[in-house]
């Protein structure tokens, strides 16, 4: 499971991390950023997200034993 890890600063100035599951395997640095950009200036969150600080993808596997 590939997990994308998206970190923003917020108006109180605290570090806020977003986390999506399932990420597609094809996103791109240029996407990820186009869409925190978009997050951020659709201002949809409390309190407010100011900026996009940074962005990491997460791969997880798991066996069963």
């Amino acid at each position: 499971m590939k997990l994308l890890h998206m970190y923003f600063s917020n108006v109180d100035g605290r570090r806020v991390r977003i986390t999506v599951r399932n990420a597609r395997d094809d996103l791109t640095s240029e996407t990820i950023s186009d869409v925190m950009d978009l997050i951020v200036a659709k201002d949809v969150f409390y309190p407010s997200l100011v900026s996009a600080l940074e962005a990491q993808i997460e791969e997880r596997t798991v066996t069963e034993i």
